[in-house]
C-alpha cells in the first residue's frame, strides 16, 4: 500500500543522507518491487536512484519494467545517461554530468567514483605515454 511505499521512500532518503550503502540497496530493491503495484508522485526520483545504485552493485536496473510514463521522465533519462557513461567507461561524459546533478545523485555517483577516477587517470597516462613515445621517435 502507499503507506509502505512512503516508509521505504523515507528510508532511502535517510540512507542516502547517511551514506548507508547496505540499507540503501535493500530499501531501493524493496521500493523498486513495490512500484510494480503501487505508484507514488515521487516514483521517478526513486527509480532514478535505483538506476544509479545499480552502477555500484553491478545489478541490471531492469529498465524494461518501468512504466512508460515514468521511463520518459527527465530524471529517469538523466539516470540512464549516467548509467550508460559508466557502462561505456566514458569518464569524460560521467564527470561532465556529475557537475550538474542534485546532491542525492552525486552521492550515488560517488559510489563508483574511485573506479571512474582510476579509469580517467589510466587513460590520460596511456595517452601521454603515446605522445611522449612519438616525440622521442621523431628526435
Amino acid at each position: 500500500d502507499i503507506f509502505t511505499v512512503r516508509i521505504y521512500e523515507y528510508r532511502v532518503r535517510l540512507a542516502i543522507a547517511e551514506s548507508a550503502v547496505e540499507e540503501l540497496g535493500v530499501s531501493l530493491s524493496v521500493l523498486h518491487d513495490l512500484y510494480r503495484t503501487v505508484h507514488s508522485v515521487d516514483e521517478g526520483d526513486f527509480q532514478s536512484y535505483y538506476i544509479l545504485f545499480c552502477m555500484s552493485s553491478g545489478k541490471d536496473p531492469e529498465l524494461r519494467q518501468l512504466m512508460p510514463d515514468i521511463a520518459q521522465l527527465s530524471v529517469i533519462q538523466n539516470a540512464i545517461r549516467i548509467h550508460r557513461f559508466f557502462q561505456r567507461n566514458d569518464f569524460y561524459g560521467f564527470f561532465k554530468l556529475y557537475s550538474t546533478q542534485s546532491d542525492e545523485n552525486k552521492k550515488l555517483m560517488d559510489l563508483v567514483m574511485p573506479k571512474m577516477r582510476s579509469l580517467a587517470l589510466l587513460t590520460l597516462q596511456e595517452g601521454f605515454s603515446k605522445v611522449k613515445k612519438r616525440t622521442l621517435e621523431r628526435r
